[in-house]
């Protein structure tokens, strides 16, 4: 009985995935697959704005000791706080995430980049040889 529940629930999932790929095929589906990216787009632009504001306000940028005792405080909290990571993988993404949000608060300017490489038009990245 399991294993044809996990049949029946592959089957699904494999027509599910079938119904959305057609879907965003039409004009229709195209107009929300850009909407969809233009949302990504602003979300990752308005991060990269926040990143390189608090990068300014908290004055981070330079002072590698200041940045990391941010970031071991944010892992700190992420552990005593998210059940799941504490232990395993979830203990991973958080210890990566804390480095990551020191090393956007050592370097502000990559928050500033991400912003900018984000919002430029896809025209204008062209890569050349």
């Amino acid at each position: 009985m399991n294993a044809l529940n996990k049949i029946g629930g592959f089957l699904l999932a494999a027509i599910l995935a079938i119904a959305v790929i057609s879907g965003l095929q039409t004009g229709t589906g195209r107009e929300a697959g850009s909407s969809i990216l233009d949302a990504g787009r602003s979300v990752l632009s308005w991060a990269g704005d926040q990143i390189s504001r608090v990068g300014g306000n908290v004055d981070t940028a330079g002072n590698l000791g200041r940045a990391m005792v941010i970031g071991l405080i944010l892992f700190t909290a992420l552990v005593l706080l998210v059940p799941k990571a504490r232990a395993g993988r979830g203990f991973a993404v958080s210890a990566f995430a804390s480095l990551i949000v020191a090393l956007l608060l050592f370097q502000p300017s990559l928050g500033t980049s991400l912003r900018d490489a984000v919002s430029a038009p896809a025209t204008g990245t062209v890569l050349i040889k």
